[in-house]
């Protein structure tokens, strides 16, 4: 009777799995299937007996995330593993795995906890340990902090020390095989009462306290330590030191765990560098990360304004006489700037891409990289003799690469960096790899990070030093990371004032387009998440906006998870080199990167304004 009871109470309890752990698209299930699958499933044993044959740890690394599935004890928005989306657990997992010779030892302890609510063996051969809570958790933030404090119990308890990285609420649990899983019949759930609750309290970065030297310094930093860090504790110490710089801290800590010694995917990095910024200590400061480097033989580099070099322009008469023989002998079939083949609306509405400053803006991920890796190759397709130069100073210029493949592949950009996960389709990254190098190697594309320049005069020295200007593209992906001459007491409105100027001189005395990205204020509380932008919503209104002869404002209109396919409109709030004023829809698969054009795409609000406009008003269809 007790027994029914039990697998009832299984049954009524609804968690999330999925297939492997590259998958954070989730289907619900009952913890009752979770647990006799693990009990019974006899290919989930042929996955697991192949696991633990293994011996070769990267091997085994690879195998658990990409061939075992895994399960949560939680409930997500739209189904999908975050733990922004956290609808509710009532449930814990600890995991001990340094057992030394002792799981039995351990095993009985657990047993004899009245707190246990079951245990299995993990595919490890160690101990996954499940418990519950006395109430729901339906904040992550919350639940990590109600883990932390019951962990550091639980370990004085038992005599042994469990896995510290587990306090997600979205932590994926791998399923194992396990006929002898226990399950406590009479279960005391975990008293939570004692845990003051959360406070709410807004952080606010203040970057001024953190020195202006500091910051200047932190991606040299970064380049040095990336192939140096060699222990946990440091890795972690950066990315509690680069949580000090808030969201900008992200793509620093990305970069510096492109180690050898790492073999994290790219999403598990950037959640651990979600808990560093939600959990960052006060003694841990930007100052550790410099700490650290000098313990491994850093030494600052000098860094040098470079001086400004001396444009020699013709005389205004002789360019003129110039211009005019060229425009007499242009084919008028044919855009006034470079053609494009994928973007063809967008070459229409700005008449191809001409000489000009181009500012596109949009709300942090997007999709900015995604738009100018896309155009950068569809300008490198279609004009043989055009180059391309991309500073990408948000993500290293590796990173960047990567970005490219995923689009010439049309793979996944962790399947770039990883190919043996896919070995079918290892040709299209070879061809990817093949193509994307030929263009490097005929300087046709050259990539620049922040390890190549941080100031913006350093900008113009590099564009003055190409041989073929005339024929050259230079894209700008997060201009706002380049150092300007103002004096940081003057604020960022001066900084961006004086961006905007230098980037609108280069244009005028190179005469080439040059593309770049900015962000969006953030949206007020009062704002719906699909009020559409406007030139006020950019952060350097009446600098960029001003500067600029195309503003292009990018927002997201709609977003499939299952397939991770986004619609995006990008709205031509200034065009200064045509006359088309209006906007234009886009396609992003985010797993690859690409995006392509919606040309025959209304949205649904359109549509039935049209409908209604038709129907009452006698309106003509458009």
């Amino acid at each position: 009777m007790q027994e029914n009871k039990l697998l009832d109470e299984l049954d009524n309890i609804i968690v999330s799995n999925s297939d492997k752990a590259v998958n954070p698209e989730l289907e619900l299930t009952s913890l009752g299937k979770v647990f006799n699958r693990i009990k019974t499933d006899k290919y989930l044993q042929k996955l697991i007996d192949n696991f633990r044959a293994e011996s070769d740890e990267e091997k085994r690394k690879l195998l658990k995330k990409t061939t075992i599935p895994y399960f949560v004890l939680a409930t997500f928005e739209n189904n999908y593993r975050d733990s922004d989306n956290l609808i509710s657990t009532q449930f814990m997992s600890i995991d001990f795995d340094h057992l030394d010779g002792k799981a039995e030892e351990l095993d009985q302890k657990l047993k004899a906890d009245k707190n246990v609510f079951a245990f299995f063996r993990s595919p490890s051969n160690n101990r996954k340990v499940i418990y519950k809570l006395d109430r729901a958790i339906s904040n992550g933030d919350e639940y990590s902090r109600i883990y932390d404090k019951i962990q550091d119990k639980l370990d004085s308890r038992y005599g042994f020390v469990s896995d510290t990285n587990t306090s997600d609420a979205a932590r994926e649990i791998f399923y194992s095989y396990d006929p002898d899983l226990y399950v406590n019949p009479s279960p005391e759930p975990l008293d939570t009462s004692w845990i003051p609750p959360l406070e709410r309290k807004e952080v606010k970065l203040n970057l001024k306290k953190i020195g202006e030297e500091e910051t200047r310094y932190v991606p040299s930093v970064v380049e040095f330590l990336k192939s140096k860090i060699d222990n946990y504790k440091d890795w972690r110490n950066c990315g509690f030191a680069l949580a000090n710089l808030g969201e900008e801290g992200r793509k620093y800590f990305i970069e510096i765990s492109d180690n050898p010694n790492y073999t994290d995917t790219l999403d598990e990095i950037s959640s651990k560098f979600d808990n560093f910024l939600k959990k960052r200590k006060g003694k841990i400061t930007l100052a550790t990360l410099f700490e650290i480097a000098k313990g491994y033989g850093y030494v600052y580099p000098e860094i040098v304004n470079e001086p400004r070099k001396i444009i020699d322009r013709i005389d205004f008469a002789s360019e003129l006489r110039e211009r005019f023989k060229q425009d007499d002998q242009r084919d008028p079939s044919k855009p006034l700037g470079f053609q494009l083949t994928k973007f063809k609306q967008l070459s229409e509405y700005t008449d191809g891409i001409q000489p000009g400053f181009y500012h596109l803006a949009a709300e942090s991920n997007i999709g900015k990289t995604a738009v100018f890796t896309n155009l950068a190759l569809d300008l490198l397709d279609t004009n043989p003799d055009v180059s391309v130069m991309y500073f990408s100073l948000d993500d290293s210029r590796r990173y960047t690469a990567y970005r490219f493949l995923s689009i010439l592949s049309q793979l996944h950009i962790n399947k770039i960096q990883k190919p043996k996960i896919d070995p079918v389709n290892y040709h299209k990254i070879a061809d990817a790899r093949d193509k994307f190098l030929n263009l490097v190697d005929k300087n046709r594309l050259i990539v620049k990070d922040l390890g190549d320049l941080t100031h913006i005069d350093q900008l113009q020295s590099t564009i003055t030093d190409y041989p073929n200007i005339s024929k050259l593209v230079v894209f700008i992906d997060g201009l706002y990371n380049l150092e300007v001459n103002a004096n940081s007491n003057q604020g960022i409105r001066i900084e961006n004032i004086e961006r905007a100027q230098k980037v609108k001189e280069i244009v005028d005395t190179f005469r080439i387009p040059l593309l770049s990205t900015g962000e969006l204020r953030k949206k007020m509380k009062n704002e719906g998440k699909k009020t559409k932008p406007t030139l006020h919503d950019l952060m350097e209104t009446g600098k960029y906006a001003y500067n600029a002869n195309v503003v292009w404002l990018l927002s997201q209109i709609n977003s499939q998870p299952l397939t991770n396919m986004d619609t995006l409109v990008l709205d031509f709030a200034k065009n200064k080199l045509s006359d088309y004023k209006g906007e234009q829809y886009l396609i992003f698969d985010r797993p690859t990167g690409t995006i392509r054009e919606a040309i025959n795409y209304v949205p649904i609000t359109k549509s039935l304004n049209d409908y209604d406009e038709e129907i009452e008003l006698g309106g003509e269809n458009e």
